[in-house]
């Protein structure tokens, strides 16, 4: 699968969590057969007043599908190359803390 960064307008840290469950719930909704895209991780940039939210997906359309019906407002879905090991468990990446990054697994 493609990863994709979607960028959105974000200025506080406060409900992140809640958005970061509501994003896992979109792209997961209908199971992988019928909606293949993952919700991997978000970072919140406040100085810059933007959140950026990885997913896995088989298109960009497919992502900006699951980020509209999590109620975000795209700026951009970007297609994106990750070092980071998603792969290795939910809130862990390559055996490493991230600051600043929650990472929410597989969704689906």
């Amino acid at each position: 699968m493609t990863r994709f960064t979607v960028e959105v307008f974000a200025n506080r840290a406060d409900g992140l969590e809640e958005e970061a469950a509501r994003i896992r719930a979109a792209a997961g909704g209908g199971g992988p057969e019928r909606n293949p895209v993952r919700y991997l991780s978000s970072i919140l940039m406040p100085g810059d007043e933007l959140c950026l939210h990885l997913f896995e997906g088989p298109s960009r359309e497919a992502v900006r599908g699951a980020a509209v019906r999590a109620g975000l407002d795209p700026l951009r879905v970007i297609e994106t190359v990750t070092t980071m090991g998603f792969e290795t468990g939910i809130g862990r990446t390559s055996g490493r803390e991230a600051p600043g990054w929650i990472d929410e697994g597989v969704v689906g």
